[in-house]
């Protein structure tokens, strides 16, 4: 894969078409030359004077830097460097007229990075990476830092917040995902957007085996902090979820693949139950006992969730899913509270799962 080049600006090829002119000094001329190219330190002030000398040049007026110094009480050395900053860090098409004795835009068209953001609006950005560091995994919580750290460099001093602030004052507890690759990450989106067959090497914990498959990535789930590509599996020739970590290897392809209608994201969330689902859909009814509705009442627990109270305190949750696993896991994790009065399959492995648990700690007991 090739590796693409820096984008070279109008100024840039001028000034290397210039090359070996002896440079002009910077006390030179009132208005101020083209300064030489140099690495500036982004501050806040920094960027007032890059927004200032952009909106000039846009309205005409051939800023310069005697100019620049007299708006922002500056040395001649900042304001040069201010140039310097938006010709070499922002790729500004930006030259020195020597005829109107200021700078102009040789692209019209160019515009500016701007960032309005206000301090409530960062601190939620801010939260973000918190949660993004405990619930979806490195590969996304990197990117974030970065670009928090981007948008901190042009806020004023009054309104910047540092990440350790927030890390000091929450904390978030919860399972943590698997481990994957953020190129892995980045290689699903460009199948999911491209509809490009992945070849996969696959580990499935159930069957403690290691196989390779065909997939047909139609989007990403995240459950409980694991991130999983919700496919169609060409092996099994079914919709299948694949959790990322447990990805060995993988392959984008040329093969293309349609979209599949089995795979509708809103049908698939509803009938889902958490990563979980099943062929068909089902009802299920569920009822607890006088103690836990005040728990239950809190939540939505599923879309098609329905909660009838019963006159004795208790409550009776119905929902439509097609899922096994995790909604027999849910069921346990509720112990006596709960009692599955439908379906017949789910009754009965409660109870099956219920008498392995009681044997398991002796009968005696």
């Amino acid at each position: 894969m090739g590796r693409q080049g820096e984008r070279e600006s109008p100024l840039t090829r001028e000034s290397k078409r210039r090359e070996g002119r002896k440079p002009v000094s910077h006390r030179s001329r009132a208005g101020g030359e083209m300064p030489s190219r140099r690495r500036i330190a982004e501050t806040p002030t920094l960027w007032r004077r890059i927004l200032w000398l952009d909106q000039e040049i846009r309205n005409g007026t051939y800023p310069n830097v005697q100019r620049m110094q007299e708006v922002f009480e500056c040395g001649r050395r900042t304001a040069f460097n201010t140039v310097c900053y938006l010709r070499d860090s922002l790729d500004a098409p930006i030259v020195y007229n020597r005829a109107r004795g200021g700078y102009h835009y040789t692209d019209s068209t160019y515009g500016l990075p701007t960032v309005f953001i206000r301090e409530g609006e960062l601190f939620a950005v801010l939260l973000a990476e918190q949660v993004s560091r405990h619930y979806l995994g490195a590969p996304l919580q990197e990117p974030l830092r970065r670009a928090i750290e981007k948008l901190n460099q042009y806020l004023d001093d009054s309104v910047r917040i540092a990440l350790s602030e927030v890390a000091d004052r929450f904390r978030f507890f919860g399972g943590t995902g698997l481990d994957f690759s953020a190129e892995l990450l980045g290689d699903l989106r460009t199948a999911m957007r491209e509809r490009r067959v992945v070849r996969i090497v696959y580990y499935s914990p159930r069957s403690d085996a290691v196989t390779e498959r065909a997939i047909e990535p139609h989007y990403l789930d995240n459950v409980r902090g694991d991130w999983m590509v919700v496919a169609w599996d060409r092996l099994r020739d079914r919709k299948r979820r694949f959790m990322l970590g447990r990805i060995r290897e993988w392959a984008l392809t040329t093969d293309r693949f349609t979209f599949r209608e089995e795979l509708d994201r809103n049908q698939e969330s509803e009938a889902a139950y958490l990563a979980d689902y099943g062929d068909e859909r089902e009802e299920i009814v569920l009822k607890f006992d006088e103690y836990q509705p005040r728990w239950i009442r809190e939540r939505q627990w599923h879309p098609s969730q329905s909660l009838e109270p019963q006159e004795d305190g208790s409550l009776i949750m119905r929902l439509v899913a097609s899922a096994e696993a995790d909604l027999l896991r849910w069921v346990l994790g509720y112990g006596h509270h709960v009692e599955v009065l439908s379906p017949r399959w789910l009754r009965e492995r409660v109870i099956a799962e219920a008498r392995r648990m009681l044997a398991g700690y002796g009968a005696d007991g």
